[in-house]
């Protein structure tokens, strides 16, 4: 049995790893598979970039590997995860084709973007067409995230939906992650949490914390801080910070990265849960469905129950 599987629109590729195809395959594909009885399951993708993402991701006893490794094995399902946002010839290669095919038993997933087009001699495509022309399964997956909205395909849909509060920041991704925090708080689910924005470091910093002169210097700096904090209206108690990455800007290498470990370990010292989300997330549980579980957790943790508030 065959199916292909396409990811909402965007660029979703960053280099050569793919987090919403990372994100189709474990949440959507995986689950459908194990559902149905499958257990023997490989997933492979041309690049080794997405092959370690993917093993970070999915569950324990699925082989994940290049499709160049995978020549010789066989699983019940392969589950072939394409990358590219425009399918070039390496990938588009008919030999990239031909072991994902000859290596699944039972089921061959493939996951390609809304616009892998690409190439001229793409056998991706090719082999999709034949997927419909057959009568097998074209699956649009449904994993979303706030931050497609950045893309040029939904400029309409992101006015919309910024339009909605104030803007608290002149950068979208934060903008569009203000909102869609401020609507999770909105459903009552966590009463009594308030939530504010840019808060500066340096008042997060017990008496107690001690400081290296660098840490210090940066603390200090009155742009250092955090997009979201989380807090307790009774008693102001911090809950937990929230920092939106954007990936270009914050990726490992850069001057930023840096700052974040920084950062990072400075509120592990203060006792601060904080949370990264990526711009380039794999989608859904990634954006408010994460905020929603670390807020609960950590509430939870600290022995002050939500149910307690809202007495």
């Amino acid at each position: 049995m065959l199916s292909f599987h396409r990811t909402v629109p965007g660029s979703h590729a960053r280099g050569r790893k793919n987090m919403r195809q990372v994100g189709v395959v474990c949440d959507e594909i995986v689950p459908q598979l194990t559902n149905s009885g499958i257990r023997d399951i490989g997933v492979i993708a041309p690049f080794g970039d997405q092959v370690t993402e993917l093993k970070k991701a999915v569950p324990e006893g699925v082989a994940v590997a290049t499709v160049h490794k995978f020549q010789g094995r066989e699983n019940d399902a392969i589950v072939l995860s394409t990358v590219e946002n425009s399918i070039g010839p390496f990938v588009g290669d008919p030999q990239m084709v031909n072991v994902a095919v000859s290596r699944a038993v039972k089921r061959l997933c493939v996951v390609a973007s809304q616009n892998s087009h690409g190439h001229k001699n793409n056998d991706i495509e090719e082999l999709a067409r034949y997927i419909e022309y057959n009568g097998f399964a074209i699956v649009q997956s449904q994993i979303r995230s706030v931050f497609d909205l950045l893309y040029k395909e939904y400029a309409e849909e992101r006015a919309r939906y910024l339009g909605r509060r104030p803007r608290v920041s002149r950068y979208d991704s934060e903008n569009l992650m203000a909102t869609a925090l401020e609507d999770m708080l909105a459903t009552g689910r966590f009463p009594c949490v308030s939530l504010r924005c840019h808060v500066g470091l340096s008042t997060l910093i017990g008496e107690d914390v001690v400081l290296s002169p660098r840490e210090e210097e940066y603390v200090r700096n009155p742009r250092t801080h955090v997009d979201f904090l989380f807090f307790r209206e009774m008693n102001k108690r911090p809950l937990l910070a929230i920092e939106v990455d954007a990936w270009r800007f914050h990726k490992e290498g850069t001057k930023q990265y840096e700052r974040d470990r920084m950062k990072n370990a400075i509120l592990e010292r203060c006792g601060l849960p904080l949370l990264r989300l990526q711009t380039d997330s794999r989608g859904c549980e990634y954006d408010v469905g994460k905020v929603e579980k670390a807020l609960e957790h950590y509430i939870t943790e600290r022995g002050d129950g939500i149910e307690e508030d809202a007495v």
